[in-house]
């Protein structure tokens, strides 16, 4: 090949060349004119006269500033723009510091409004500006230094900052405002700005001046209000920053702003009002001003570390504790003992509704509470004694009070009561008095002694429950009640009527057991609940005695009792260990029967009781039990990591089978009930684990057959599709023996993600094309099968198997073309494999494929053996017969063959027409290669590796060094697309530029000059070129609904030929079953079809069903 040598290359100048030449050349004054019409534009903007611009004038006005930018004129340009929009600027901040106040607001916004008009306006013409020269040079952006300019010049300003402040000071002072206006100017300096810069303008002024107006309002208030009207003001200013907040103020800033109002309206007053003569604390709590003392504990919440709820309860706490000394100190209050417990109970009761109702039923009130009445408790203890002890002596010692009768018995009631209350009086006086009355008649004794007696022992031991009830426990409550009882026994055997015992014991049970029975048992820390987990045996003993001499009272204990052993089976911490739960079912059941015989001195009730009891402990521990199996189940099938290690999840369920079983074995005895409930509980395991692992994978599967990253690699998406696959076997196998219904979830959710993928034939197609080129190199025909197996596998799943076929038929056409065939074993074997799956009709282009390799390689060799004298030492040419329809191919063009290869191509064709008489053959010349040799300058021979149409340029180089594209084009008849992606491979690929063009680029122009490249160099002998994919049928795949439109035209006609009549549902499920060996036909693409036949008369509606299709022969 002859060498070829050019002249040096030179790059022509371009348009854009010229252009800058001209600007560069452009008088000063054309510069100058440009900036000032730049200049009046944006002061026209600004001023709202944009009447005077047309509707294309902001373009041109980009365009001259795109111009100025893109030249030296760059600096003065932007400093230009900077000084006109500071001038504009200082204008503006004139303009709205001149207004007056009442117009403030108003300008304020109107001027933010035109200036964010404006901006954006001159952001449009100098968007060039932005994008290109303030990047290079790390200036400020135009937006953002007009918004500074805003700021340093309008917003920081003291005076607008003060005028905006004062707006907020008029409207606390009862002064309207635009509310409006002022949200919009908020709205400004928060979206406009950052942070630091509204609370430097607005937030941290609007703080200072907020603090100091409180200040000063507590001041005045504090010396003309009383407490209760101090806090309602303090209330409205708290609920008008909340409503100040949500209409134009921060929404941050309502924290700071209560803070503000409680720090200086109530924190800083806080004692001072609490201690108000005739209004603070102790006066609502003397005057049971229940909502202004609510009012303060909610204020006094707010203050900082307790410390004003801190000085409520102590004052609180003082008041109570000063006036109960006060009374017991008082000789007035303690001459009847009764009245002063009265006085005790109705301060008591007012102020637990105090609590109750101010302050909101807080436990550390209702402790000081407690605190202080224990105080009071001590008091009229030291009182009553004494009192006791002075009325005692003054009664017996006042020969007076025996010559009245009524006088008689009240000195004698006296006296009991002395001796009710731990004092001492003389016995056997006592008796003698009680025997005179008795002797008087019975009548007499019951009338004036009895009935008075009764009545004063059920007020005595009515009030005394009211008290031991507050301040003692059930065991201790139920000790006074028995020591009472044997009082009352020692006082009828000292003095009184034996008859009178079964009274008095009547009037002590009843009311101080039966009145008070329900809060006894119920008693927290040591009612009837607390005794039997505390094995409290003689309280319970105690408990059971008193109460059965009570209607209902034993009743009562029962049920609490069988309550609270039903409770306790509800706990699943019991069920956890099997060994544990068994001993503590025994020692529970011990311990109750144990209870039973040693308190409730073995009460048949009690016992029967207790065995339904532990009857119901059985069936709960039965639905307990199946609860928590099904929650482990659920925790278990859920997990997602479990599902990753088969073993790992085997041996979780075989644990917890054995674990169950010993629960059953050990601690219900291997009660079949129980055995059922857990053979179901694992039943149902079963279906969770089904569902759960069918929605694991198609949740897994639809992610990654819609990720963008996946979909860039098919053969690593199939890989991984199989790799699932293999992984999901195991499981299955592993875990659960091969079950069959496993296996359908598995392929159910396979199929179901594997079709959300469009792509997935073409992928599936893909994989197989790379392993069949390449991936079998070396690999056993054992392992071959085993991953065509599992390809087929995922064919299986495909709906659109027609698509497939395209793409696989494509993919093979290119490697039997090219040569690019591995094994011939793995190919055939998958074609055998695809028409096991679908059919011959399937399969049946593919082997006509092969066969017409197998003719053309059989063909050619006859060719030679007959041909070969004649053809001498000419070129060797292969031809490849194909046959039409089999093969994805469409014609196109040829192209003149270089005259070497055209004698030998005409022979060829001489040959083959002459030998198969009757036939056609149509030259493919864009799909053919060809290995020539080439000889470069530096004396290194390469063969190189070209398409037809890169072996057709080339060869002109050997009698020509220099060729235009239009006379490359005219020698080949090359077409016009095939000879630019030609010329650009030979040309323009680094390392494998065989040509050089002029001028050098990318693109083919047709004006280019080619030469040959004799520098070309390559460490490789054999160099293959890059070259064109031939021209298979490249139409989408997609397109095939229109082949599948006569398929299914087919498939109906088939059916009704056979099946005569139908109706629609049947020849919709026969059609599917017919096609989905293809694809999976839609219902109502079948339905239009059928329409289409019935008007082509292939198929007629029924004259009596309209339902009912028949076939027209």
């Amino acid at each position: 090949m002859a060498t070829v040598t050019t002249d040096p290359y030179v790059l022509p100048r371009n348009r854009s060349s010229w252009r800058e030449l001209e600007f560069e050349g452009a008088e000063q004054k054309y510069v100058e004119e440009c900036l000032k019409r730049l200049r009046d534009a944006v002061y026209d903007i600004y001023k709202v006269k944009r009447k005077g611009l047309s509707f294309l004038e902001p373009y041109r006005l980009r365009r001259k500033a795109c111009n100025l930018m893109l030249h030296r004129y760059r600096e003065k340009f932007y400093s230009g723009v900077e000084s006109i929009i500071a001038s504009l600027s200082d204008d503006m901040a004139e303009l709205i510091q001149d207004s007056t106040v009442d117009l403030f607001l108003e300008e304020l916004d109107r001027k933010w409004t035109q200036h964010n008009q404006a901006l954006q306006m001159i952001r449009d013409i100098f968007v060039y500006m932005d994008k290109i020269f303030i990047p290079s040079t790390h200036k400020t952006p135009i937006r953002e230094r007009v918004l500074n300019l805003w700021r340093d010049n309008i917003i920081h300003t003291i005076k607008n900052q003060m005028r905006l402040l004062e707006f907020v000071q008029r409207e606390r002072g009862g002064g309207s405002i635009n509310r409006g206006l002022l949200k919009n100017v908020v709205t400004m300096l928060l979206r406009s700005f950052d942070s630091p810069s509204y609370h430097e303008c607005f937030g941290t002024p609007f703080v200072d001046v907020t603090g100091d107006f409180y200040h000063g309002e507590s001041q005045l208030l504090i010396e003309s209000c009383g407490c209760g009207d101090y806090l309602k003001i303090v209330e409205e200013r708290l609920k008008e920053e909340t409503e100040r907040v949500s209409h134009y103020s921060d929404t941050r800033s309502k924290r700071v702003l209560h803070y503000l109002v409680i720090e200086n309206m109530i924190e800083s007053q806080m004692k001072r009002l609490v201690h108000m003569e005739d209004s603070g604390l102790v006066s609502m709590l003397m005057g049971d001003k229940y909502e202004d003392l609510g009012r303060m504990y909610k204020l006094f919440k707010s203050v900082p570390n307790g410390n004003g709820l801190l000085l409520i309860k102590n004052v609180m706490t003082s008041h109570i504790r000063d006036t109960g000394e006060q009374l017991a100190t008082d000789p007035e209050s303690i001459k009847d003992p009764l009245v002063f417990v009265q006085r005790y109970l109705d301060e008591r009761d007012k102020y637990e509704k105090i609590i109750k109702l101010a302050f909101k039923q807080d436990k550390d009130f209702q402790k000081e509470l407690n605190s202080s009445f224990e105080h009071w408790l001590l008091l009229i203890k030291e009182m009553m004694v004494s009192h006791i002890d002075d009325t005692g002596n003054r009664l017996v010692t006042d020969p007076g009070r025996l010559k009245d009768p009524l006088v008689f018995v009240q000195c004698f009631l006296g006296l009991v009561r002395i001796e009710r209350g731990g004092g001492s009086i003389n016995r056997g006086l006592m008796k003698n008095m009680v025997n005179m009355l008795r002797s008087s008649g019975s009548s007499f004794y019951q009338e004036y002694f009895e009935k008075p007696f009764l009545v004063a022992t059920a007020d005595f031991y009515s009030g005394e429950s009211q008290l031991l009830i507050e301040s003692c426990g059930c065991g201790d409550y139920l000790k006074i009640v028995e020591k009472r009882l044997n009082e009352e026994t020692e006082r009828v055997e000292s003095y009184l009527d034996p008859r009178s015992k079964r009274v008095l014991h009547y009037v002590v049970i009843k009311h101080m057991i039966e009145s008070q029975m329900n809060r006894l048992v119920h008693m927290e820390n040591s009612g009837l609940v607390s005794m039997l987990m505390g094995d409290k045996y003689e309280d319970l003993c105690r408990m059971y005695t008193l109460f059965k001499r009570v209607p209902n009272g034993l009743s009562l204990i029962r049920e609490v009792m069988t309550s609270h052993i039903r409770e306790m089976i509800k706990d699943p911490e019991m069920i956890k260990d099997p060994l544990v739960f068994a001993e503590r079912l025994l020692n529970e059941k011990d311990k109750y029967e144990k209870i039973i015989k040693l308190a409730f001195k073995n009460d048949l009730d009690f016992q029967k009781e207790l065995n339904s009891s532990f009857e119901h402990w059985l069936l709960l521990i039965k639905e307990v039990m199946v609860s928590h199996i099904d929650d482990t189940g659920n925790r278990l099938v859920t997990d997602p990591g479990r599902l990753k290690d088969p073993v790992d999840l085997v041996q979780c369920f075989l644990d917890e089978i054995h674990k169950y079983e010993d629960i059953i074995n050990i601690a219900f005895f291997d009660d079949e009930d129980f055995q059922k409930a857990l053979d179901s509980s694992f039943e149902h395991w079963l279906f969770l684990i089904k569902d759960v692992m069918a929605s694991h994978i198609r949740h897994t599967g639809k992610q990654f057959v819609t990720d963008p990253e996946r979909l860039k690699d098919p053969v690593d998406f199939v890989q991984c599709l199989l790799d699932e696959r293999d992984k999901y076997d195991k499981v299955i196998k592993l875990a659960f023996e091969n079950d069959m219904d496993f296996r359908k979830v598995l392929d159910s959710s396979f199929e179901y993600f594997i079709n959300l993928n469009t792509r997935s034939p073409e992928f599936i197609s893909l994989f197989l094309d790379d392993k069949l080129r390449k991936g079998f190199k070396g690999v056993s025909e054992e392992d071959v099968e085993i991953l065509l197996d599992k390809v087929i596998m995922l064919f299986r799943y495909l709906q659109e198997k027609d698509i497939f076929e395209t793409y696989y038929r494509q993919h093979l056409a290119k490697r039997l073309l090219s040569n690019k065939i591995v094994s011939d074993e793995a190919e055939r074997s998958l074609i055998l494999k695809l028409k096991t799956e679908c059919g011959y009709l399937f399969t049946s282009k593919f082997e006509c494929m092969f066969s017409d390799m197998k003719t053309s390689k059989d063909t050619m060799t006859q060719f030679y053996e007959a041909m070969g004298p004649e053809l001498g030492d000419g070129p060797a040419l292969v031809v490849s017969v194909l046959t039409t329809g089999s093969w994805p191919i469409k014609s196109t063009a040829t192209c003149n063959l270089p005259s070497e290869i055209q004698t030998v191509y005409d022979e060829f064709m001489a040959y083959y027409l002459g030998t198969y008489s009757g036939r056609r053959l149509t030259s493919q010349t864009n799909m053919g290669s060809a290995d020539i040799k080439a000889t470069f300058s530096t004396g290194q021979e390469h063969e190189l590796h070209v398409s037809t149409y890169q072996m057709c340029v080339l060869m002109l180089f050997n009698s020509v060094d220099r060729l235009s594209y239009r006379e490359i084009e005219q020698a080949t008849e090359i077409p016009i697309l095939n000879l630019k992606q030609c010329l650009q491979s030979l040309a323009c690929i680094e390392g494998e530029n065989v040509l050089r063009k002029e001028p050098m680029s990318k693109d083919i122009g047709e004006d280019d000059v080619f030469f040959f490249n004799d520098e070309f160099s390559s460490e490789f002998y054999r160099v293959k070129i890059a070259q064109m994919e031939p021209e298979l049928e490249k139409q989408e795949a997609r397109q095939g609904v229109v082949v599948r439109k006569y398929q299914i035209d087919a498939a109906i006609v088939r059916i009704m030929k056979v099946r005569r009549a139908l109706d629609h549902d049947n020849i919709v499920a026969e059609v599917t079953k017919q096609l989905q060996s293809r694809f999976l036909p839609d219902p109502v693409a079948i339905k239009q079809r059928i329409e289409e036949l019935i008007k082509r008369e292939f198929l007629e509606l029924d004259k009596d069903d309209q339902k009912l299709y028949r076939y027209v022969p």
